[in-house]
């Protein structure tokens, strides 16, 4: 497996809202047009665990940066 040099992970916004799609649709075009290549993970990407940490569920939040950190392992993911 080659490892990812950049990763561009998506948030809950991104994914589910209309118009932080078009800011994230024009980030992408940005890194294609300078040349940076990234992957995304797709399905095996977990929320951040932020709106937890908000709620004050430190416990759930530290558990979803725990399983997001073992998936970039994985893939040896360098910068985000």
């Amino acid at each position: 497996m080659k490892p990812l040099k950049s990763f561009f992970g998506l948030a809950v916004q991104e994914v589910l809202m209309r118009g932080p799609k078009k800011v994230t649709k024009a980030f992408v075009e940005i890194l294609n047009h300078v040349g940076i290549q990234f992957a995304i993970l797709g399905k095996e990407e977990m929320c951040t665990g932020d709106p937890a940490r908000r709620a004050g569920n430190e416990f759930l939040f530290q558990m979803m940066a725990f399983n997001n950190i073992q998936t970039m392992n994985m893939y040896a993911v360098k910068k985000l």
